[in-house]
């Protein structure tokens, strides 16, 4: 999250988790200096599971629209971070969906296919060929 401009990204989430913070109307909000660790916090620990500054504010737009839970009388550090957690996890099991998904859409190819980015046609075709006499191979040993 901070690698290019670690003072630039403090500032952006430091701005963004008081304006969140401050719209949620906590009887006892976080202080200035609460706020300002929290940033902190959240950028180590960014990256863990390389979340982006994208990530940070659809969770706390998320955490803003009740979707973490509501009815909060106050917020502190431990519980943003068990928020922003949950957040992340869900995050986690997206990716994770996303790339089985996409391996068994890999998997559901033709073999041609699979092998047209890197191979030849020349080599696409001694491929199918082999196939073939392993399979007539296997076909023919298994009628006898």
């Amino acid at each position: 999250m901070a690698l290019q401009n670690p003072k630039h990204t403090d500032m952006i989430v430091t701005a963004g988790l008081t304006m969140a913070l401050e719209s949620m109307n906590f009887v006892r909000p976080m202080n200035e200096a609460q706020v300002m660790d929290l940033s902190m916090m959240v950028i180590e620990t960014a990256s863990e599971d390389n979340l982006a500054l994208e990530d940070l504010i659809l969770f706390l737009q998320n955490l803003v629209r009740g979707h973490y839970g509501s009815n909060y009388e106050s917020m502190d550090i431990p519980k943003f971070m068990g928020k922003f957690e949950e957040y992340r996890q869900e995050r986690h099991e997206s990716m994770m969906r996303i790339k089985e998904e996409q391996d068994a859409q890999y998997k559901a190819l033709p073999v041609n296919d699979r092998y047209s980015e890197i191979l030849s046609d020349g080599e696409k075709r001694k491929h199918r060929e082999a196939m073939i006499g392993e399979l007539v191979e296997k076909a023919t040993k298994d009628k006898e």
